[in-house]
């Protein structure tokens, strides 16, 4: 079975000491993720895309900020996250 991928959605606002933390968090983890600069989305017809950064979208859920991310990682070590198969991820 093919794993997923979570995706670290990050912008220009946030601060590199915490970006480096999470991506240190996240390798340290084994957990596998893209990076996504929300800044580089063109604005489209629609006003662009926006969301609260730094944020996971892991199959397992949307996890937000440093603390979010932390305890994400934290509950995932210790196998005390839901683990279903999602329709739409």
């Amino acid at each position: 079975m093919d794993s997923r991928k979570a995706v670290l959605f990050i912008s220009k606002s946030d601060s590199e000491e915490d970006i480096a933390k999470i991506r240190d968090m996240l390798l340290n983890a084994g957990i596998e993720f893209v990076e996504y600069n929300i800044d580089e989305e063109p604005a489209g017809c629609c006003g662009g895309f926006r969301t609260e950064t730094p944020a996971l979208f892991a199959p397992e859920g949307i996890f937000r900020g440093v603390d979010g991310i932390a305890r994400y990682i934290k509950a995932r070590m210790d196998g005390s996250l839901y683990s279903g198969e999602s329709a739409y991820w």
